[in-house]
């Protein structure tokens, strides 16, 4: 996923730049490589801006990443 989104910034036709990148996921994910962490530090530096939607309870420590995640909570359904 970060493979494709760093991708999609750089080789996009218009390469961009003060890019608004949207996740949407539960943040329940693994941290990857240091140098691909390092990288949210060097495309914010070009005004990228990313924002994270995370969807359920639990924690995720990918908030120093992102420039503001937005969190939506529900409840576990009950089963009998």
């Amino acid at each position: 996923m970060l493979n494709l989104a760093f991708y999609l910034l750089d080789n996009g036709e218009d390469h961009y730049m003060n890019a608004d990148v949207l996740w949407i996921t539960d943040f329940l994910i693994p941290r990857t490589t240091e140098e691909l962490m390092n990288k949210f530090k060097d495309y914010q530096k070009t005004g990228t801006k990313f924002y994270g939607f995370k969807i359920g309870q639990g924690e995720a420590n990918w908030d120093k990443y992102f420039d503001k995640v937005y969190e939506i909570h529900y409840k576990q359904p009950r089963r009998y």
